[in-house]
């Protein structure tokens, strides 16, 4: 009975060993298979990989590119901009109104209102003042005030008649007459009379 009982032991051990080789080759087949599917995908995924550091390498230089790019366009317009400040300022400058051959003489005024050129000081009735404006075809055409100063031999302004702000904005000066032309850009004669007190006008040179 022992032998027998020892005998279905050693069986049931063998079953039991038989059907553990089994069950272990199938768990090891499973996994092997997924260790292959594992291996595969991570296979793809290292390809992927490799596509995206090269397609973001591709990428780097194109920004890179486009840096360089943005940078010389930047100082290509900083360079344009700067030509086009001196270019308006030259233009402002070279479109001021020139004014020469100005001449001024003293008259006196008739009973009959007719008036005459006189040498005489205490005979002054009116300065007649004329001059020219240069032809500018860069100045704007159309109405422009004329600002007349004429300064008497002590450095004062004959006529005091109001105060005008030059272009600057900050300096002012005084003006003896005021008057308004139709300029065209072509030259331009230019002749007012003045009416002045005889007690105001010294001699000298105005």
């Amino acid at each position: 009975e022992e032998l027998e009982g020892e005998r279905e032991l050693i069986v049931m051990f063998r079953d039991s060993v038989v059907n553990l080789k089994q069950a272990n080759k199938s768990i090891i087949r499973r996994y092997r298979k997924k260790i292959a599917a594992l291996e595969s995908a991570n296979k793809e995924l290292f390809q992927q990989n490799e596509e995206l550091v090269a397609q973001n390498q591709g990428l780097n230089q194109q920004i890179d590119s486009a840096n360089v790019y943005i940078g010389n366009q930047i100082k290509r317009i900083d360079t344009l901009s700067q030509l086009n400040s001196d270019l308006t300022d030259k233009v402002t400058v070279g479109a001021i109104l020139k004014v020469n051959s100005v001449n001024v003489i003293a008259m006196r005024k008739r009973n009959n209102g007719d008036l005459r050129e006189t040498s005489r000081a205490r005979n002054t009735d009116v300065l007649r003042v004329s001059f020219t404006i240069d032809e500018n075809l860069l100045a704007e055409s159309g109405s422009k005030k004329i600002f007349i100063q004429v300064v008497n031999p002590g450095g004062g302004v004959v006529k005091n008649s109001g105060v005008s702000t030059l272009n600057d904005e900050v300096t002012e000066v005084s003006y003896t007459d005021i008057l308004d032309v139709d300029y065209i850009n072509e030259k331009l004669e230019v002749i007012t009379v003045i009416d002045v007190e005889r007690k105001e006008i010294n001699k000298g040179v105005y």
